[in-house]
């Protein structure tokens, strides 16, 4: 339901010419350029409320005023349209509830160009190889190495509203002289960060409102450059390491090949599975099987002679079994489909472009085109879904998902040399926040800010052509095996079934949520087409199942169990128009061939995202995905 708000976008502090004077606004927008330059000569904005609705851009001149804005609006995307209509700066703010801003409030937005950096305020230390974790709106960036090379005992935190970084007080117990070497910082729900492992035998619980515990919880073993991941809210697994470090913060006790996983409620520790070999370092990320099981893939680090290993290995939590990928990189993100793209060469190492992905259910590492040859490389997932490659000696890099292959990006201001050490993660707004790393040979201070695509988890209205590989469509395959044509040019993009041995997806990019509308233009073979909604992870889903001839399903699958929801009429053979498929309030209607074929409750259906499956051994031709909530 709407209700009519007035919101005055007020970028006259920053020097812009667009909403100078007018009435006392209610609500201000307040521009953050960073070093970056401010627009000049720019006489319109384009603004976009976002939220769980569809809403289209406003163009808004000189009378500064936006009436009628959603009660929904969680958040507001500016373009600023510079001469021959091009946008020349672009910035989301965090998200807000837009009922609780009091009359004269401020929403600080960070606006850059397209693609472009804008170097910040340096942090409060300098920092070679920092943790860091996103916690509410903003960042919190702990350790890493100091001038000569010594382990820092220090934390700050970036505010995102005044692009600025505050020093953070550790807990007792980490601030000895090997501060944090070794240490993982680990993302929790509801923004809670746990600072575990190092050389102190405890951990803490940084919380946004409260910064950290007054102490850190002992526990019974030190464990130091480990791999570290979040299990759930409660529980975390930190898999090889060494147990002993020199004043460094290096280690000089041999590499483990266990395991182990701490409770955050009680302190206890239990063994977790056993490693295929002794790692130091490396990543380590959660993954949910088709079949619903939660494993951890190990990727990156070195072995005991401190030699990279190229070898990435899935753990089940539940019994002894490994499953080794030969073939990864020493770096990874997570696509949308939840597949990790691996690539490069570790920090320090001789540059490589090896590329590769590791697949859900699959136990072999897919080879992906090779990428340009790097080392050092920080990786992180935008908000469309697509991967950004920092650093590592050369311009910027883009993994294009429905494609399978690295571009360069064409920043639109001077990219940073950044020569290894340095860590990126994603802000509430979407931009890509770039701390620390190495300057010379010695730790760095600065930031920086890069502003990607606007497209995010609450744009109203998105249409792809996945076959348009030059408009870089946001659609992640699960297994990159099974598309058998992607940005050729053609008519379509091919989306091959896997036999039904093992699921075949693609998954878009951008929105999430549970109420939505999804048109697909696509050629369905005899053996039929399922159109996800919902979509969580591999595990955890529905599907509309569409098979010519046959009557359309809607299928759950929840922990990797599937259900039939409902049954509906049969679908006309063949599917010779668009498919489409509204969830409204728990309801889902699916049309094909031009008529309703199902229709009924689904009061289960989580907000996710949506994609599109190759059923049995057909291969799906899909020419356009729009997805309007």
């Amino acid at each position: 339901m709407a209700v009519k708000r007035l919101v005055a976008l007020a970028l006259c502090a920053a020097g812009h010419a667009v909403g100078c004077g007018g009435d006392p606004a209610q609500v201000r927008l307040v521009p953050r350029f960073g070093a970056c330059p401010k627009p000049s000569g720019s006489r319109t904005l384009l603004v976009t409320p976002l939220g769980d609705f569809r809403a289209d851009r406003r163009a808004i001149d000189s009378a500064v005023a936006l009436a009628d804005l959603p009660g929904a609006t969680e958040q507001l995307a500016v373009e600023v349209v510079g001469p021959g209509g091009a946008i020349v700066a672009a910035g989301k703010t965090a998200r807000f509830d837009f009922d609780q801003l009091a009359d004269g409030a401020e929403l600080p937005i960070a606006m850059a160009p397209p693609d472009g950096f804008c170097e910040l305020a340096s942090m409060t230390a300098a920092r070679d190889r920092p943790l860091v974790a996103r916690t509410g709106d903003g960042v919190l960036i702990a350790g890493g190495y100091g001038a000569g090379g010594a382990p820092l005992a220090s934390a700050e935190y970036f505010d995102p509203a005044t692009d600025s970084f505050r020093p953070v007080a550790l807990p007792a117990g980490f601030l000895g002289v090997r501060g944090l070497a070794g240490a993982a910082l680990v993302a929790l729900p509801a923004g809670r960060v746990a600072l575990v492992g190092g050389p102190s035998p405890g951990f803490a619980i940084y919380e946004p409102a409260t910064g950290f515990a007054p102490a850190a919880v002992l526990i019974t073993q030190v464990r130091a450059h480990a791999a570290a991941v979040a299990l759930d809210a409660t529980h975390v697994l930190l898999a090889g390491g060494c147990s002993q470090l020199d004043d460094t913060g290096a280690c000089v006790s041999a590499a483990r090949d266990d395991s182990m996983i701490l409770d955050l409620a009680s302190g206890a520790i239990e063994p977790g599975p056993a490693l295929a070999a002794p790692r130091r370092g490396g990543q380590a990320f959660a993954e949910v099987g088709p079949d619903g099981v939660r494993r951890v893939v190990i990727v990156g680090g070195v072995d005991d002679g401190g030699q990279p290993i190229t070898t990435a290995e899935r753990l089940d939590l539940g019994s002894p079994a490994i499953t080794l990928l030969p073939g990864a990189g020493a770096t990874a993100a997570a696509l949308d489909s939840g597949t990790l793209v691996t690539g490069f060469a570790a920090d320090g190492a001789t540059a490589a472009g090896t590329s590769a992905a590791i697949v859900p259910g699959v136990d072999v590492a897919r080879p992906l085109p090779t990428a340009a040859s790097r080392a050092g490389v920080a990786l992180v997932t935008e908000e469309d879904g697509h991967v950004l490659a920092l650093g590592g000696g050369g311009p910027p890099l883009r993994f294009l998902p429905a494609t399978g292959v690295w571009r360069p990006v064409a920043a639109a201001t001077e990219a940073p040399a950044l020569a290894g050490g340095h860590a990126a993660v994603v802000l509430g707004d979407g931009s890509v926040l770039i701390v620390g790393g190495r300057d010379g040979g010695g730790p760095d201070a600065r930031a920086w800010r890069f502003r990607p695509s606007l497209l995010g988890p609450l744009t109203g209205s998105l249409t792809i052509v996945p076959a348009d590989d030059q408009s870089a469509p946001p659609l992640a395959p699960l297994d990159f095996a099974q598309v058998e044509a992607a940005g050729n040019g053609g008519p379509a993009w091919r989306l091959r079934g896997s036999g039904g041995a093992a699921p075949s997806w693609a998954v878009v990019g951008g929105p999430v949520a549970a109420d939505l509308r999804v048109e697909l233009a696509a050629a369905v073979p005899a053996e039929g087409i399922a159109v996800l909604i919902g979509f969580v992870d591999a595990g955890t889903h529905h599907r509309a199942v569409l098979i010519p001839g046959e009557p359309a399903a809607l299928e759950r699958r929840a922990a990797g169990v599937a259900t039939t929801v409902c049954r509906g009429g049969v679908v006309p053979a063949p599917i010779d128009a668009a498919i489409t498929v509204e969830v409204r309030a728990g309801t889902v209607r699916v049309a094909a061939g031009g008529r309703v074929v199902l229709s009924c409750d689904a009061p289960a259906l989580a907000r996710g995202r949506v994609g599109v499956a190759a059923l049995g051994d057909g291969v799906v031709g899909i020419e356009t995905i729009a997805v309007n909530r």
